[in-house]
């Protein structure tokens, strides 16, 4: 398991956190959460079942996701996932979707703790007001 301070690109989450304010902790990390979980369920079943490029297309999606919101620990292993599809056995890969679903618990809850320490302007603030 990567060291906590591993998990999150601080700097591509405070940009998050500053473009979307409250609604961060109340609805986007949420969602990410959940629609990670459910894709990690998909990318372990289609590993399962040898669907080499539809996993691959997945773990990308998901890479996409964990770039945007700083989830640096999960983008890394899905890269490997993805970057796998081309080379490797399936049921080598799906043994390396287990680590997933806990490292994605740790991140956001090391991104709920940042949330709770960033000074309430920085988390409330509206890009759009300059």
């Amino acid at each position: 398991m990567p060291a906590r301070n591993m998990l999150i690109n601080l700097k591509s989450f405070v940009s998050v956190a500053d473009s979307t304010g409250p609604n961060l902790e109340k609805k986007y990390l949420p969602d990410f959460e959940a629609q990670l979980s459910r894709d990690f369920e998909l990318l372990r079943a289609h590993l399962h079942a040898n669907n080499m490029k539809t996993s691959e297309t997945l773990a990308h999606k998901c890479v996409g996701l964990c770039e945007v919101m700083g989830a640096e620990a999960l983008a890394k292993e899905l890269r490997l996932i993805e970057a796998g599809c081309r080379t490797h056995n399936a049921l080598e890969l799906h043994a390396l979707t287990n680590t997933l679903q806990p490292i994605l618990h740790d991140t956001c809850c090391q991104m709920k703790t940042i949330l709770h320490q960033m000074p309430a302007e920085s988390a409330d603030k509206n890009p759009l007001d300059g």
